[in-house]
């Protein structure tokens, strides 16, 4: 919080996206992950486990957005 006050800090925080990469550092296909929630956790959970960052955001991609905007897409 001290960075967000304009504080100095010993380092900058990490939170990377890292999408289908913690599908596959958790040993899971992509496309299934989508659409279940304890996937997702297990993927969130083998990142933390082999980064070690600030935070992890949930699994996510841009294809919702592009097919809500009229793209076809598959998984």
């Amino acid at each position: 919080l001290r960075m967000l006050d304009g504080e100095a800090v010993e380092r900058v925080p990490v939170a990377p996206l890292l999408g289908a990469a913690s599908a596959a550092l958790a040993g899971r296909p992509v496309g299934p992950c989508f659409a279940d929630p304890g996937s997702q956790a297990e993927m969130q959970i083998a990142a933390f486990e082999a980064l070690n960052p600030d935070a992890v955001f949930p699994f996510m991609d841009l294809s919702a957005e592009a097919e809500a905007l009229g793209a076809q897409v598959r998984v």
